[in-house]
């Protein structure tokens, strides 16, 4: 977990009205705009709620001129943002009439870019896009470099959060050279903070490089003495050598983090630096020094009324517990954080608690809570992933919303460029004629360009919608499709047909012995193996987590077994040296055949389900079959 800086640092309310009032006694009638103006920019990021005071005085002044009053109401939409950002796109669009009426294109641009950012906060992504892109070309076409770093900054931490990152860092290492070249330190270490956070991430992975940046970044919070500044980064550089592996680094990192924290006093941040420390000394295996964190954040984040930061703590000190052997003390904590999660709709969460549900059951040799508790586990990992889906399809959208807009406005800087070389007298109508023409070619051009993306876009996003990403096999959704297709053909000519339902022994404790990219390793390699071993009219479709179920047409349970075993043995054959020498995984299969009475898939995969479960409890690695018609139970 990591804590980023916003653009803007949000004031305290309770201080409004002591600020306001010593704004207001700062600004003398004597003052003009231009004054309270520079005023309220001095204040800026220091004391927002008294500039926004003094710039709405500045804004009324009868002696005010246009060029200030576009300085003004820029500067006002930025303070409000620190103060109401909800009230900010009504705001800046009522101001940018003005703006545009005026012909300030540096007012227009910082008004844009503060609208897409508060609405960007508010999750409205593609209109945020558009406004970025505005707010840079009005930036380049004032001229102003303050604008245009602004703009690019915005827009690249926008092209971080939809997944566009060779982009977005192109933006964010703009801003900062040219935030360095301006000599706006605070602006610059801004963005390089951006740029540190885009490659700590761990889809990208350049954890050298972020540690780097983040050390130069604290190295200036240091020379500067902003130790809220200084904490933060310890804490970003302790997540980041936690993503590398680096735990005893991490460790050291984390506690420079708290022993500030427990200097400034904030203990809703004591409390989350205690969490995140507590978490790394449990993946060391280090208990008995998390759990003293553990409680005293729980206790820290209950006296400042934070329910969520309550639930965290304790889903994190029930890890230990379970660890530790304290079964019934960590199954409370369980309880108590999925109740908090399951009240607030959090399937992240709560994916997490179910898996710790399984374990401490399985722990305790309750198997049949440990098996319901696996279900819920593999609904909310349904409802994640559908939820990406939802992101992946949006973030698709913007994607290409954005792009739409970059070829609008450079089409409308042509035709601008176009109109001014036409107001020559003598040939004004003839040139009006040739643009009109070259208009029409190239917006017919456009429109089919526009027409065949869409179409390959559509295509596209087909594919994804019917396979697994990561393994590149049909997904859930698509294996069962084919499965009521094989349904019913085999209705049709009264042929059998079979399901294996398969799963990766033991596969949590490779995520949680060697990490989440092993087991996608895994993952991979599992599918290969099954997809080589299975006939030609035969279907590998992986269906959640590392389950996956294998349609076969035109086959009786015999047949179906011979594939199974021939899966097994494949899989049981694999060697994952480059996780670990010596490493095998095994999987387990249970195999079922239709039967006249089946009512769909359901009840055939139903079967095929209770067979891999017979295969889990019968000692894994092994292949489990029902007897088809009436027979009395599962065969090993």
């Amino acid at each position: 977990m990591s804590r980023f800086r916003t653009v803007l640092a949000a004031c305290a309310i309770q201080s409004w009205m002591a600020a306001a009032a010593g704004a207001w006694q700062a600004a003398t009638p004597e003052s003009t705009p231009s004054q309270l103006i520079a005023r309220a920019e001095s204040l800026q990021d220091k004391d927002d709620v008294a500039a926004l005071a003094i710039v709405r005085k500045a804004l009324v002044h009868p002696r005010i001129e246009p060029p200030e009053r576009a300085r003004g109401i820029a500067l006002r939409c930025w303070l409000t943002v620190s103060v109401a950002i909800d009230d900010v796109p009504a705001l800046a669009t009522s101001d940018l009439g003005e703006a545009e009426r005026m012909g300030d294109a540096k007012a227009i641009s910082e008004l844009r870019a503060c609208r897409g950012y508060a609405r960007e906060q508010a999750n409205d992504l593609a209109n945020a896009a558009q406004d970025y892109e505005v707010a840079l070309a009005m930036g380049r076409r004032a001229e102003d470099s303050a604008a245009i770093a602004q703009a690019s900054v915005l827009r690249g931490e926008l092209r971080y959060l939809i997944g566009d990152t060779a982009n977005a860092l192109t933006d964010l290492q703009f801003a900062y050279r040219l935030q360095k070249q301006r000599g706006n330190q605070t602006r610059a270490r801004y963005a390089l903070n951006a740029i540190a956070n885009l490659y700590a991430d761990e889809h990208v992975g350049e954890y050298d490089k972020a540690i780097d940046y983040y050390r130069q970044l604290l190295a200036a919070h240091q020379a500067n003495r902003d130790i809220g500044e200084e904490s933060t980064t310890w804490f970003n550089i302790a997540s980041t050598l936690d993503h590398k592996g680096d735990l005893k680094g991490a460790l050291v990192a984390y506690g420079k983090s708290l022993e500030i924290e427990l200097r400034r006093g904030d203990q809703d941040e004591i409390a989350s630096v205690r969490r995140a420390l507590g978490v790394a000394l449990v993946k060391l295996g280090r208990m008995d020094e998390a759990m003293p964190l553990f409680d005293q954040a729980v206790a820290q984040f209950r006296g400042t009324n934070d329910d969520e930061g309550v639930a965290a703590a304790r889903l994190s000190r029930a890890v230990a517990l379970r660890k530790l052997g304290r079964l019934p003390a960590a199954n409370e904590d369980l309880a108590a954080a999925r109740d908090y999660f399951t009240r607030h709709a959090n399937p992240r969460f709560l994916e997490k608690i179910e898996s710790e549900r399984a374990l401490a059951y399985a722990a305790a040799y309750d198997w049949q809570r440990a098996y319901a508790a696996s279900v819920a586990q593999i609904a909310h990992r349904d409802e994640l992933a559908a939820r990406l889906k939802q992101e992946t399809t949006t973030r698709m959208r913007v994607a290409f919303d954005t792009e739409k807009t970059e070829n609008e406005n450079r089409t409308l800087e042509q035709i601008n460029a176009q109109s001014a070389q036409s107001l020559e007298a003598s040939r004004r109508i003839e040139s009006l004629q040739r643009i009109a023409i070259l208009l029409g070619i190239g917006i017919s051009l456009l429109l089919v360009w526009m027409i065949a993306r869409a179409m390959r876009t559509s295509r596209r996003m087909r594919a994804l919608a019917l396979t697994d990403e990561l393994t590149r096999l049909p997904n859930r959704r698509h294996v069962f499709e084919i499965a009521d297709r094989a349904s019913g053909a085999a209705h049709e000519t009264s042929a059998p047909w079979c399901v294996l339902a398969l799963d990766i022994d033991h596969f949590k404790s490779i995520n949680d012995r060697f990490g989440h990219d092993a087991g996608d390793k895994v993952l991979v390699c599992v599918a290969k193996a099954c997809g080589a071993a299975v006939r030609e009219h035969d279907v590998v479709g992986r269906i959640g987590g590392e389950e996956f179920l294998v349609v076969l047409p035109r086959t009786r349970l015999a047949e179906a077994c011979e594939v199974g075993e021939r899966i097994r043995q494949a899989v049981e054959a694999l060697a994952h040296n480059d996780i670990q020498p010596g490493l095998r995984v095994t999987i387990s299969i249970g195999a079922a055949q239709s039967q006249p009475g089946d009512k769909g898939v359901g009840s055939l995969a139903k079967r095929a389900d209770d067979c891999l479960y017979a295969a889990k409890t019968s000692g894994r690695n092994r292949v489990v079959s029902a007897i088809p018609a009436g027979g009395a139970s599962p065969q090993v």
